[in-house]
């Protein structure tokens, strides 16, 4: 179900696109800070970029498909998350200060 969504993304926009984090088993995920039962660790997420598309309107596309997971942004990449989960939404702020977590 996930390919069919990153199918139906490339469709939309005409253009490929690229998966800069697909499957990562356990260790990988934790070195990538990535949540404790990461989507990426049952191959139901990717962090994915279309080449000239930007990354706001990237996830105000696919948060406007039906039937979608999850779709994030963060703050140091022009990567979105998109997974097959449940219906959610977050965007990662940059912190101007410094110190505490990733929250």
């Amino acid at each position: 179900s996930l390919v069919r969504v990153l199918k139906t993304i490339e469709g939309h926009f005409g253009r490929k696109m690229v998966v800069t984090s697909g499957y990562r088993d356990p260790s990988r995920n934790r070195r990538a800070n990535g949540a404790k039962n990461s989507l990426h660790m049952y191959c139901a997420a990717a962090d994915i970029q279309v080449p000239g598309v930007s990354k706001w309107e990237l996830a105000n596309y696919v948060r406007s498909m039906p039937g979608r997971g999850g779709v994030g942004t963060y703050c140091h990449t022009e990567s979105i998350h998109v997974d097959v989960g449940p219906e959610r939404d977050w965007n990662w702020r940059c912190r101007r200060r410094g110190g505490g977590g990733d929250g």
